[in-house]
């Protein structure tokens, strides 16, 4: 069967029916999750496909010719590597409890009757893609904890006099790690999975429980009695025995005081020295939850309700618990149809609230004051705020809104009407309401922002939320124009944007720290106010219409990391938003930045090796797989070249570890000298290296890994094998290519070792058993 592109990147669904016509019903109804689609028409295609691929859900219909759906799913169970892969059965024949149990036995998940229930099938793919996507980050981090661990326990002692030098550089390499565990922000442990008892724990674990490292390492999590509720602890020991992660779940602790503290406490398994351990960390979030709530108590009757979507506006993104207060709807309805917000509306108020959409897309950004309708019948008046977030290069990316209830507000204009103006008490007693109705939305504008930045995973995905939960709630005439910069390289970088011209960003862009508005806040870290560009010797010149501005600087632990500048009509001035608010406005957002920062930082470590600095085998993964899509679209060859250290395991025995890394090191140095600056260069496993070679056939290839041979000679003897890809060979994708290319290293060691290898171009070169079995089984 055809098969939508692959993108390594996406979770992949194998669609499993005998009718294209099923294949096609089962693609459309997906499609809009921008996933990988791979279809199989017969239960031996789906064998196939299984075989090379890894899938996040199986949808298999019962009834095939050959080989029907059961005998299809109990095939697939009986592999190692896909006996966990969710399989939905599809069928329209019998519901009865025999074929249910048959289904069940196969090794089903779930069962769909024909015809399908389009969002139900979404809903539960929905479910199995998050649990892969989850599944996937979990073994990465297990990966890279297990290594951070060998490194923090690695202790070798001196071989020789000649490693003296390498081997203090390894025990500062391991007194850094230390230091990272010991100094982290979060509460750390190590402990037997057998019995609990600590093997390590940090400076942190013993700050936030009381119990010094020495009483810690003495005893276990039950001998301190750190889990206030036993329950959550064997619940959460089950999870890990089971093989599943613990992910950022809330639980109650027991300081050694008796002080009860909130946390959020992760865990994994980890395997050292043929003993299973846990690597545990717990996040005192005590204030933080206790804030939380006094926020949702005092604003929980207010009605103002903040919300996303995609471009089109026919998928809801975000939207908070207000809508079910104003529209009198759930949320729940909300997510399942976007355009509820316009039946709501009044219909003679329709042609308002279209207006306003139709100068949302031609300006971007627009507001109305419209009524509607709940479903009791009582009438609402909302004042409606939209605009599209774009950016850095303009790019609109997502929708966003707020609408606030003000029918009070309009109740009272109503019965005003023929008053000149309210005078003495009456006055007064309005201006004051006035004030606490401001004050109360400045704390829903700062307790909706951080509640929406918790998720928030990179810096473009911080600043987009700050400028929606922030620029949105304020007035048109108020606010012109908004954008968000973070700092990179000493300088201000733009990060997302609404509503500005060209001249806004080109005035604010690249500023460094005590340059223009922006670089002043970066200076001081003091929210900045200027009434107008065209009086105000500190505000920078800029050819555009007379405006004022606010800068709110981002402030993270140590720094400001960026700021968010809002472009104002001419004299409005900041007085209308409110300093206390801005303040602590920026430090949140400035908190979640600088998370983002740490996150993305954490990301592209995950891509190096530690011990070569080279790409690993993560990044490799990766990277091929564009380089095969865009050799298969243009028609160009590619080659790869497969490196290995001969006898590399006598250096580590004779000499040492130490020694081994160190000559892995200058490998990988004249590796990477030696190729040009489109190749990759990464470090496979062990002492393997591979070399990825662009628009090279194999002859070209020849001359490079002559190239490399040649350079490795003064560090160690190394066999290498060669292979091509090309359009028209019949290989099976990334896998053919590193198969043969492996092939051709085996065949080098096989004729005598330190020598170069080609693989012959055949479409069905021949494989030799051993290598084969290490590849299809991953061993």
């Amino acid at each position: 069967m055809d098969e939508v592109r692959r993108e390594p990147s996406k979770p992949s669904i194998l669609l499993v029916d005998d009718l294209p016509s099923g294949l096609l019903s089962l693609e459309a109804i997906l499609g809009e999750f921008g996933l990988n689609l791979v279809k199989a028409g017969s239960g031996k295609e789906a064998l196939r496909q299984v075989m090379a691929h890894d899938f996040a859900v199986i949808l298999l219909d019962v009834q095939m010719p050959d080989m029907d759906g059961y005998e299809t799913a109990r095939l697939i169970r009986e592999r190692p590597q896909s006996h966990n892969t969710p399989i939905i059965f599809l069928t329209a024949t019998s519901r009865s409890e025999a074929h249910l149990a048959e289904g069940y036995g196969a090794g089903a998940v779930d069962y769909l009757f024909k015809p399908l229930d389009a969002d139900i099938l979404r809903a539960k793919v929905d479910v199995f893609v998050e649990i892969s996507k989850m599944s996937s980050r979990l073994r990465e981090q297990a990966d890279e904890l297990h290594t951070l661990t060998i490194a923090l326990e690695q202790r070798v002692e001196e071989r020789t006099g000649e490693l003296v030098r390498a081997n203090q550089v390894i025990r500062d390499s391991e007194q850094k790690f230390s230091e990272v565990f010991r100094t982290s922000p979060y509460a750390l442990t190590l402990a037997r999975a057998e019995d609990g008892k600590f093997i390590e724990v940090n400076d942190c674990f013993a700050t936030m429980t009381g119990f010094s490292r020495e009483e810690a390492l003495a005893s276990s999590s039950t001998g301190l009695k750190l889990w206030v509720d036993e329950a959550d602890r064997d619940h959460m020991l089950a999870e890990l025995r089971a093989g599943r992660a613990v992910v950022a779940q809330e639980h109650s602790f027991r300081r050694k005081t008796g002080e009860v503290i909130i946390g959020v406490f992760s865990a994994q398994t980890l395997r050292l020295d043929n003993e299973v351990l846990v690597l545990s960390s717990i996040t005192d979030i005590t204030e933080a939850s206790r804030s939380h709530t006094r926020f949702k108590a005092a604003l929980s009757s207010l009605n103002y309700v903040i919300w996303s979507s995609s471009l089109c506006g026919t998928k809801v993104l975000d939207v908070n618990a207000a809508f079910e207060r104003v529209y009198g709807r759930t949320t729940t309805e909300f997510e399942a149809n976007p355009g509820l917000w316009i039946e709501a509306v009044h219909p003679e108020d329709r042609s308002v609230a279209g207006d306003s959409a139709a100068r949302l897309s031609e300006t971007g950004r627009a507001s109305a004051e419209y009524r509607i309708v709940r479903p009791e019948g009582a009438v609402r008046w909302l004042a409606d705020s939209k605009a599209f977030v774009c950016d850095a290069q303009g790019n609109r990316r997502r929708m966003g809104g707020v609408a606030r209830d003000i029918t009070e507000y309009k109740l009272g204009e109503t019965n005003s009407k023929g008053v000149s103006s309210p005078a003495g008490d009456a006055a007064h007693e309005l201006q004051a309401e006035g004030q606490i109705l401001r004050r109360h939305a400045d704390l829903l504008r700062l307790f909706e922002t951080m509640t929406a930045l918790v998720g928030a995973k990179g810096v473009t995905a911080v600043l987009e939320i700050a400028l929606i939960c922030v620029v949105m709630p304020l007035a048109t005439d108020l606010v012109q124009a908004a954008a968000a910069f973070f700092m990179e390289g000493g300088a201000l970088r733009l990060g997302a944007t609404i509503g500005p011209s060209q001249a806004f960003l080109e005035a604010q862009c690249n500023s460094r720290s005590g340059e223009s508005p922006c670089g002043q806040a970066v200076h001081t870290g003091e929210v900045i106010a200027s009434s107008t560009c065209t009086t105000d010797g500190g505000h920078i010149r800029c050819q555009m219409t007379p405006h004022g501005c606010v800068v709110i600087p981002l402030v993270g632990r140590q720094a400001v990391l960026g700021v968010l500048c809002l472009n104002l009509a001419t004299d409005a001035g900041s007085s209308d938003l409110g300093p206390w608010f801005l303040r602590s406005l920026g430090a949140s957002i400035g908190m979640a930045l600088e998370n983002a920062q740490l996150y993305e930082q954490v990301e592209r470590l995950s891509l190096v090796d530690p011990v070569t600095g080279l790409s690993n085998r993560r990044a490799y993964d990766g990277v091929v797989a564009r380089v095969l899509a865009n050799a298969t679209r243009i028609g160009e060859p590619f080659s790869l070249l497969m490196i290995d250290c001969d006898h590399f395991k006598e250096i580590n025995d004779r000499l040492g570890h130490l020694a081994g890394d160190r000559v892995l090191k200058e490998a990988a140095g004249i590796i990477a000298r030696e190729i040009r600056e489109v190749d990759l260069a990464a470090r496979f496993g062990g002492d393997e290296f591979i070399v990825l070679l662009p628009e090279l056939n194999s002859a070209q290839a020849h001359v490079v890994a002559q190239r490399l041979w040649k350079g490795l000679q003064q560090v160690t003897r190394v066999s290498i094998g060669v292979a091509q890809w090309d359009n028209e060979s019949g290989q099976a994708g990334q896998a053919g290519l590193l198969r043969r290319a492996d092939e051709a290293l085996y065949r080098a060691k096989e004729n005598g070792r330190n020598r170069i290898e080609v693989a012959p171009m055949a479409s069905r070169a021949e494989n030799h058993p051993a290598r084969l079995k290490l590849h299809n089984e991953g061993e």
